[in-house]
Protein backbone atom coordinates (compact mmCIF):
# COMPACT_ATOMS: atom_id res chain seq x y z
CA UNK A 1 0.00 0.00 0.00
CA UNK A 2 2.57 1.17 0.16
CA UNK A 3 0.27 0.35 2.40
CA UNK A 4 1.64 2.80 2.59
CA UNK A 5 -0.45 2.60 3.64
CA UNK A 6 -0.10 3.65 5.72
CA UNK A 7 0.22 5.99 3.86
CA UNK A 8 -2.37 7.52 3.77
CA UNK A 9 -0.43 7.86 0.12
CA UNK A 10 -0.62 4.83 -1.55
CA UNK A 11 -1.79 1.38 -1.70
CA UNK A 12 0.08 -1.59 -3.04
CA UNK A 13 3.70 -2.33 -2.72
CA UNK A 14 5.47 -0.55 -4.55
CA UNK A 15 2.68 -1.29 -7.72
CA UNK A 16 0.35 1.47 -7.12
CA UNK A 17 -0.75 5.33 -6.91
CA UNK A 18 -0.08 8.00 -3.82
CA UNK A 19 -3.81 8.89 -2.99
CA UNK A 20 -5.49 11.46 -3.72
CA UNK A 21 -6.51 14.34 -1.94
CA UNK A 22 -9.90 15.02 -0.62
CA UNK A 23 -11.13 18.35 1.11
CA UNK A 24 -9.52 21.58 1.99
CA UNK A 25 -8.94 21.43 5.94
CA UNK A 26 -7.82 23.93 8.38
CA UNK A 27 -4.02 23.88 8.73
CA UNK A 28 -2.43 21.43 10.67
CA UNK A 29 0.98 20.40 12.04
CA UNK A 30 1.51 18.67 8.11
CA UNK A 31 1.67 22.60 7.18
CA UNK A 32 4.07 23.06 9.76
CA UNK A 33 6.85 19.96 9.22
CA UNK A 34 8.80 21.80 6.43
CA UNK A 35 9.51 24.90 5.53
CA UNK A 36 9.16 27.07 1.95
CA UNK A 37 13.20 26.51 1.81
CA UNK A 38 13.05 23.37 2.31
CA UNK A 39 10.47 22.43 0.21
CA UNK A 40 11.39 24.59 -2.80
CA UNK A 41 15.27 22.67 -2.37
CA UNK A 42 13.44 19.59 -2.94
CA UNK A 43 10.95 20.89 -6.02
CA UNK A 44 11.56 23.98 -7.26
CA UNK A 45 10.11 27.36 -6.43
CA UNK A 46 6.79 27.69 -5.16
CA UNK A 47 3.87 28.57 -7.27
CA UNK A 48 1.20 28.52 -5.19
CA UNK A 49 -0.38 28.90 -1.36
CA UNK A 50 0.18 26.09 0.89
CA UNK A 51 -3.17 24.02 0.93
CA UNK A 52 -4.40 22.33 3.98
CA UNK A 53 -6.21 19.12 2.67
CA UNK A 54 -7.49 15.66 4.16
CA UNK A 55 -5.85 12.75 2.62
CA UNK A 56 -7.37 9.40 3.50
CA UNK A 57 -8.50 11.11 6.08
CA UNK A 58 -5.48 12.59 7.47
CA UNK A 59 -4.68 15.91 7.44
CA UNK A 60 -2.55 17.08 4.95
CA UNK A 61 -0.58 19.99 3.02
CA UNK A 62 -0.10 20.46 -0.44
CA UNK A 63 2.67 22.46 -1.70
CA UNK A 64 2.34 22.97 -5.85
CA UNK A 65 5.95 24.49 -7.54
CA UNK A 66 7.58 24.89 -10.62
CA UNK A 67 8.77 20.91 -10.20
CA UNK A 68 5.96 19.16 -9.51
CA UNK A 69 3.47 18.78 -6.10
CA UNK A 70 4.43 18.07 -2.71
CA UNK A 71 2.13 16.27 -0.12
CA UNK A 72 2.91 15.73 3.56
CA UNK A 73 0.93 14.17 6.12
CA UNK A 74 2.14 14.45 10.03
CA UNK A 75 -0.29 12.85 12.52
CA UNK A 76 -0.05 10.97 16.06
CA UNK A 77 -0.02 7.52 14.94
CA UNK A 78 -2.63 6.51 16.64
CA UNK A 79 -4.94 8.35 14.30
CA UNK A 80 -3.12 6.98 11.44
CA UNK A 81 -4.33 3.79 12.60
CA UNK A 82 -7.20 4.03 12.81
CA UNK A 83 -7.05 3.93 8.75
CA UNK A 84 -5.74 0.79 8.70
CA UNK A 85 -8.84 -1.10 7.89
CA UNK A 86 -8.82 0.17 4.05
CA UNK A 87 -5.13 -0.09 3.75
CA UNK A 88 -4.92 -4.08 4.89
CA UNK A 89 -8.22 -4.99 2.69
CA UNK A 90 -5.70 -3.39 0.05
CA UNK A 91 -2.88 -5.63 1.32
CA UNK A 92 -4.68 -8.73 1.68
CA UNK A 93 -6.03 -8.04 -2.30
CA UNK A 94 -2.53 -7.67 -3.47
CA UNK A 95 -1.43 -11.23 -3.16
CA UNK A 96 1.61 -10.47 -1.08
CA UNK A 97 2.48 -13.45 1.30
CA UNK A 98 1.37 -12.84 4.67
CA UNK A 99 2.74 -14.78 7.60
CA UNK A 100 0.67 -16.48 10.41
CA UNK A 101 1.78 -14.58 12.94
CA UNK A 102 2.18 -11.08 10.85
CA UNK A 103 -1.59 -12.04 10.16
CA UNK A 104 -2.74 -12.79 13.46
CA UNK A 105 -1.30 -9.28 14.68
CA UNK A 106 -2.86 -7.48 11.62
CA UNK A 107 -6.65 -9.09 12.76
CA UNK A 108 -6.10 -8.71 16.31
CA UNK A 109 -5.38 -4.76 15.41
CA UNK A 110 -8.34 -4.49 12.83
CA UNK A 111 -10.81 -6.00 15.80
CA UNK A 112 -9.28 -3.43 17.93
CA UNK A 113 -9.77 -0.41 15.31
CA UNK A 114 -13.69 -1.57 14.00
CA UNK A 115 -14.70 -2.05 17.31
CA UNK A 116 -14.07 1.66 17.84
CA UNK A 117 -10.88 1.13 20.35
CA UNK A 118 -8.04 4.09 19.96
CA UNK A 119 -5.14 2.30 19.19
CA UNK A 120 -1.92 3.90 21.45
CA UNK A 121 0.88 5.26 19.41
CA UNK A 122 3.18 2.23 20.09
CA UNK A 123 1.10 -0.29 18.67
CA UNK A 124 0.44 1.93 16.10
CA UNK A 125 4.07 2.06 15.11
CA UNK A 126 4.47 -1.45 15.35
CA UNK A 127 1.33 -2.16 13.00
CA UNK A 128 3.20 -0.05 10.71
CA UNK A 129 6.58 -2.52 11.00
CA UNK A 130 4.37 -5.06 10.33
CA UNK A 131 2.69 -3.61 7.09
CA UNK A 132 6.71 -2.79 6.07
CA UNK A 133 7.66 -6.56 7.01
CA UNK A 134 5.02 -8.09 4.47
CA UNK A 135 5.68 -5.33 1.66
CA UNK A 136 9.65 -7.25 1.94
CA UNK A 137 11.14 -5.01 4.26
CA UNK A 138 13.73 -5.99 7.15
CA UNK A 139 11.59 -6.70 10.81
CA UNK A 140 10.71 -3.37 12.68
CA UNK A 141 11.49 -1.03 10.14
CA UNK A 142 9.77 2.07 10.91
CA UNK A 143 10.41 4.01 7.45
CA UNK A 144 9.83 3.40 3.95
CA UNK A 145 10.51 4.77 0.29
CA UNK A 146 8.38 3.66 -2.53
CA UNK A 147 8.24 4.80 -6.12
CA UNK A 148 4.53 4.76 -7.96
CA UNK A 149 3.50 3.35 -9.86
CA UNK A 150 6.94 1.64 -10.58
CA UNK A 151 10.52 2.46 -11.84
CA UNK A 152 9.40 2.00 -14.90
CA UNK A 153 6.47 4.33 -15.09
CA UNK A 154 8.13 6.88 -11.67
CA UNK A 155 5.12 10.11 -11.39
CA UNK A 156 6.16 9.74 -7.29
CA UNK A 157 8.63 9.28 -4.78
CA UNK A 158 6.65 8.59 -0.81
CA UNK A 159 8.82 8.19 1.87
CA UNK A 160 6.93 7.40 5.17
CA UNK A 161 8.24 6.69 8.76
CA UNK A 162 5.96 6.05 11.98
CA UNK A 163 8.76 6.86 15.01
CA UNK A 164 8.32 8.55 18.17
CA UNK A 165 4.74 8.52 18.07
CA UNK A 166 3.42 10.23 14.69
CA UNK A 167 3.09 8.74 11.29
CA UNK A 168 4.74 10.92 8.83
CA UNK A 169 5.10 11.20 4.81
CA UNK A 170 6.09 12.83 2.30
CA UNK A 171 5.05 12.69 -1.13
CA UNK A 172 7.04 14.53 -4.50
CA UNK A 173 4.94 13.78 -7.72
CA UNK A 174 7.41 15.09 -10.46
CA UNK A 175 8.14 14.53 -14.31
CA UNK A 176 11.87 15.01 -13.13
CA UNK A 177 11.69 11.78 -10.56
CA UNK A 178 14.17 8.78 -12.00
CA UNK A 179 14.06 6.63 -9.28
CA UNK A 180 18.04 7.00 -8.58
CA UNK A 181 19.29 6.19 -4.80
CA UNK A 182 19.80 10.02 -4.86
CA UNK A 183 16.35 10.62 -5.31
CA UNK A 184 15.43 7.64 -2.65
CA UNK A 185 18.19 9.93 -0.16
CA UNK A 186 16.65 12.53 -1.09
CA UNK A 187 13.25 11.65 0.36
CA UNK A 188 14.45 10.01 3.19
CA UNK A 189 16.56 13.09 4.53
CA UNK A 190 13.24 15.24 4.07
CA UNK A 191 11.42 12.76 5.65
CA UNK A 192 13.35 13.25 8.58
CA UNK A 193 13.34 17.05 8.44
CA UNK A 194 9.43 16.63 8.46
CA UNK A 195 9.59 14.43 11.80
CA UNK A 196 11.27 16.90 13.66
CA UNK A 197 9.67 18.97 16.51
Amino acid sequence: MGLVLLTGCASGAGSSSPAEMSSAVPQSDSCDALDEKQISKLAGDLVGAVEAREAVGLPACLWTTTGGRVQVIRAPAGQWAMQLPNAVDQLLASGLEISQEDRRELDVALRLIRGGDQIDTDEACDMFSTVMEIQGQQPNSDETVQLFPSRDDLQAIAAQSCRNGYFTSVTLASPNLNGSQADIDRMSHVLSLAERE
